[in-house]
């Protein structure tokens, strides 16, 4: 444990200005800007949205690679620690992981502020289906944060472990990859042995709604209809595993080499 502590010490003092500095956008673009907007033209917050779901899915992903950044330029000091690689990343990712999670969190109280304070007609804030629904539509952005996060790591280790090899085809190479990975992702997750792991013990179901912020402009959320299996998320949690595994693996080796 007191391994554990201080590996989250060191990154928190080295992460904390990106820390705080996402989570001060978030507050900006999810109630600073819309209140002043609202205020001095009456426009709703709607058009803010693409800008705050963007923040939130890609925050992980961003802290992470600016802290595997750091550790970059001298990544012999930094794996000589006593912890093992996977300890290493694994502070890296319980931050950059944690500040996603809070980011979700304050953002999801402030758009409740937001709507019960500036759009009086939005009713449905304190409706349990409603925050039900919203509950599980911040799980699924958080999810995908994580994905991509894992993904970017991933990407970013290949392009340090293959740069001396591929030199100035670096870029178009690692382009080609990032396709390759994604294409055999979409593969694998429409394969028939796939689908069936992943329809395996269903437990929950969200039904397409609408909830309208204002009926007079027509402004409204919409949650698509899902479906939740034991399989599915198994396998999600086995994927990002992987994606994490096998990024630490490859760096340790080529730092080795």
């Amino acid at each position: 444990m007191k391994q554990w502590k201080g590996l989250l010490k060191k990154e928190w003092i080295a992460m904390k200005g990106w820390v705080y500095s996402l989570l001060t956008a978030s507050v900006f673009l999810i109630f600073v800007l819309p209140f002043t907007l609202y205020v001095m033209l009456g426009a709703t917050f709607m058009a803010m949205m693409p800008f705050l779901v963007f923040l939130v899915v890609f925050t992980p992903g961003l802290l992470l690679l600016v802290s595997l950044g750091k550790e970059t330029v001298r990544p012999d000091v930094w794996l000589h620690s006593p912890a093992s690689v996977f300890k290493l990343f694994g502070a890296k990712v319980f931050i950059a992981g944690g500040t996603g999670a809070v980011q979700l969190f304050i953002s999801s109280l402030l758009l409740i502020v937001q709507l019960s304070v500036l759009n009086e007609t939005a009713g449905f804030v304190f409706n349990s289906r409603f925050l039900f629904d919203g509950s599980f539509t911040f799980l699924a952005l958080f999810y995908i944060s994580l994905i991509l996060m894992c993904y970017g790591l991933l990407f970013r280790v290949t392009y340090i472990v293959i740069r001396p090899y591929t030199k100035v085809l670096t870029g178009p190479v690692m382009i080609g990859l990032v396709f390759l990975a994604f294409w055999v992702t979409d593969v694998v997750t429409k394969s028939a042995v796939y689908k069936k792991i992943a329809n395996f013990g269903p437990f929950g179901t969200l039904q397409e709604r609408r909830y309208y912020v204002d009926e007079a402009e027509g402004s409204y959320f919409w949650l698509g209809g899902s479906s939740f299996y034991v399989g599915e998320i198994v396998l999600n949690v086995g994927f990002i595993a992987l994606l994490f595994v096998t990024a630490a693996i490859l760096f340790e080796k080529k730092v080795r080499l």
